[in-house]
């Protein structure tokens, strides 16, 4: 019996990439373990996978609204 189903991704920041891993756990727990490389660790339940994800989501869209609305600027002053 495996230990869990493993997702893995790198992202892009500021001082360099991060390795992010998420385990869901088969160990009967109900839980998940997200790694953010090997500074940060977290186990969570459903519940709370689901609110991390919503803020990481709800962040990203206003990061794109931002650069929407920027971009949007820009090219309303390139036409005056």
């Amino acid at each position: 019996m495996s230990n869990g189903t493993l997702y893995t991704t790198e992202i892009e920041h500021d001082g360099g990439v991060a390795g992010i891993e998420v385990t869901v756990n088969h160990d009967g727990t109900e839980t998940a373990t997200v790694r953010f490389g090997s500074s940060f660790t977290l186990r969570l339940d459903e519940v709370n996978m689901f609110e991390l994800a919503y803020i990481l989501v709800d962040g990203a869209a206003e990061l794109r609204s931002r650069r929407e609305g920027r971009a949007s600027r820009e090219e309303n002053q390139n036409v005056c």
